[in-house]
């Protein structure tokens, strides 16, 4: 019996960031599936605004099968931006989550004071034929399409 409260009992975390990563964080990605798994969570999503986290949750499932560990992807600069490509072998290989670019987008990158950036709409405002590519993608998969850091007219 945990000393834990149970109101995280089948909580599941959509959003969660842990090592290995560029940035510093407080668990690693196996802490933190024993961790959840310890609170009797249902299951967690781990997060990268660099690189695909699909195939790190599913060795990291392997090691701690006591809870769900999904991944997902953010099409940030690190992986090609809006890649189609991407985004299909993600979702071949189970990804539960694709992000719209965050600390790429030009939304981000205007908040940060920096240059440049990857939006989804073309100059008059439209949405660009890739990122339609990427909703066919993602339609009838499965996958949770986030809005990553956009702005609000995107």
């Amino acid at each position: 019996m945990t000393n834990l409260p149970d109101f995280l009992e089948g909580a599941v975390d959509l959003h969660v960031h842990s090592a290995p990563d560029v940035d510093v964080r407080r668990f690693d990605d196996l802490e933190l599936a024993r961790e959840a798994a310890r609170a009797r969570m249902g299951a967690i999503l781990i997060k990268s605004h660099q690189n695909s986290t699909v195939e790190r949750a599913w060795l990291v499932s392997q090691c701690v099968p006591e809870i769900r560990v999904f991944g997902g992807m953010v099409l940030n600069e690190t992986v090609g931006g809006l890649n189609p490509a991407a985004v299909q072998l993600a979702v071949k290989m189970g990804a539960k989550q694709v992000w719209m670019p965050t600390r790429s987008a030009r939304n981000h990158r205007r908040h940060e004071g920096l240059p440049g950036g990857i939006s989804v709409l073309d100059q008059g405002g439209r949405l660009l034929p890739v990122v339609e590519e990427i909703l066919q993608a993602l339609a009838g998969s499965g996958c949770v399409l986030g809005t990553g850091h956009l702005s609000q007219s995107e």
